[in-house]
């Protein structure tokens, strides 16, 4: 089974196999990218995924997660298309499952979201993962609590600390992404289980600063996993 990917060189896409990989660090731009030959699967990893940076840009936002994503699309009609998209599309909640109703809250959700839509659309067959926060070694984009913890001396809490998010490790993610091979719909991806941002700095041990709350934060978040 011949497989294409996207984003080869990053963070989770680095980490899979394929016989042929799409990424800017080799020189490659989905937007302009031109299939020379058939593939069976198109893992589609490469995006840009940074909430604040979506929000200040969202013309390249929605150029690299929209209309990249079509292109690949017309270049592979017939590959088995596997799309890696976001939780946020849910919005603020917990016991988010696939049924839930769609409520994205930036622009960078919004376009993954849109993304779906286009792989629904236009694959002969595809699979859609919905991740939560990914967290692991190598980690670049937007940092977590858990790069910001790790780095910092003292650990900066924003509001009362009691903010639930849903972590689930790389590893986790890229045994789902090779078994979505064999798959078709749409599924969550992430831990199953939601922990507060002080359950979190509590596991470090370091002395932790309170600061105001951020606006625009979301609260809750959390999912149910596919049965």
């Amino acid at each position: 089974m011949s497989i294409l990917l996207t984003g080869n060189k990053g963070f989770i896409g680095s980490g899979l196999e394929c016989d042929e990989g799409i990424d800017l660090k080799n020189g490659s731009d989905i937007m302009t990218y031109e299939s020379k030959r058939h593939f069976d699967v198109v893992i589609h990893t490469a995006a840009l995924t940074s909430v604040t940076e979506s929000m200040q840009s969202p013309k390249d936002y929605v150029r690299a997660n929209i209309l990249g994503t079509v292109n690949l699309l017309k270049q592979h009609p017939e590959a088995h298309f596997i799309y890696l998209s976001t939780a946020g599309v849910y919005g603020e909640g917990l016991d988010h499952t696939v049924n839930s109703p769609l409520k994205p809250d930036s622009v960078y959700a919004s376009t993954k979201l849109a993304g779906e839509y286009m792989v629904r659309n236009l694959a002969r067959s595809w699979c859609i993962l919905r991740l939560t926060n990914v967290i692991g070694e190598g980690e670049r984009g937007e940092p977590n609590v858990y790069q910001i913890f790790k780095m910092a001396e003292v650990l900066p809490i924003y509001g009362d600390g009691l903010q639930t998010r849903d972590f689930v490790s790389v590893e986790t993610v890229r045994r789902e992404i090779m078994a979505a091979q064999f798959k078709q719909g749409i599924f969550n991806v992430g831990s199953g289980v939601s922990i507060t941002v002080l359950e979190v700095a509590r596991s470090f041990n370091k002395p932790m600063k309170f600061l105001p709350a951020r606006p625009g934060e979301i609260r809750n978040f959390g999912i149910k996993l596919d049965a």
